[in-house]
Order: structure tokens, then sequence, then C-alpha cells
């Protein structure tokens, strides 16, 4: 019963902080109504903690990505490739690009139906 007493003044606390920062325009750190939770199935990290991850929808496009803590994009990107810059001040750059390389059987697919419809 002590530690529901002690978690009272928390209680309180979370959403007037959330109604504030909405009043602010401010990315909100903890939102209670928010879709998605933080799991180990949102993408592989790009880096350390806090760096971000990548996501793959089921057709294997690049779609989840987070890159800001708590900001999430769930829209595909148009291009089907995704590009990291790391950048150490006075050091060594680094960039890499993923991108969805499809095989020669499913290109031939596509056009063996393309074909079948005109």
């Amino acid at each position: 019963m002590v530690m529901v007493v002690l978690q009272i003044p928390l209680i309180f606390k979370m959403p007037r902080l959330h109604v504030e920062g909405i009043a602010k325009n401010q990315v909100v750190i903890y939102d209670p109504l928010r879709k998605w939770m933080d799991n180990c199935y949102r993408g592989v990290p790009l880096g350390g903690l806090g760096s971000g991850s990548i996501g793959r929808s089921y057709r294997g496009y690049f779609q989840q990505f987070q890159i800001f803590p708590r900001i999430y994009e769930e829209k595909p990107v148009l291009a089907n490739q995704f590009s990291a810059f790391v950048s150490h001040p006075g050091g060594k750059s680094y960039s890499t690009m993923l991108k969805l390389v499809c095989c020669y059987f499913c290109q031939a697919r596509l056009f063996d139906a393309q074909n079948d419809e005109g």
C-alpha cells in the first residue's frame, strides 16, 4: 500500500507534463496515447543507444525508421533506399547506402505478369 501512495504524485505529474508539452508545441517525451511502443521489433539499430533504427515492411521496403527519439516515420521511402552518413569532428567521415536489390527471377515474373494482362 505504501508503494501505491508513493506513485500518486507521478500519476498526476505525467498527464500535466503531457498537456504542457502539447501547449508549448514541443515533442512530448512520454505520450500515453501514442500508437507504437518501443520494442525489439522496430528495426535494425543504426548505431549505439539513442541513434535510431531502420525497419522494413513485409514487402521489403524501408518503411519504419526512427532517427530522433520518440519520432517514428511510417511512410515508405519512394526511392526504396536509405543512406546514413556519420561524421566525426576533425576525423574520418563514413557514408553507406542500403537498398533493395531484386533478383532476375522476380523481375522476370513481373515482366510476364505485365505481358499476360496486355
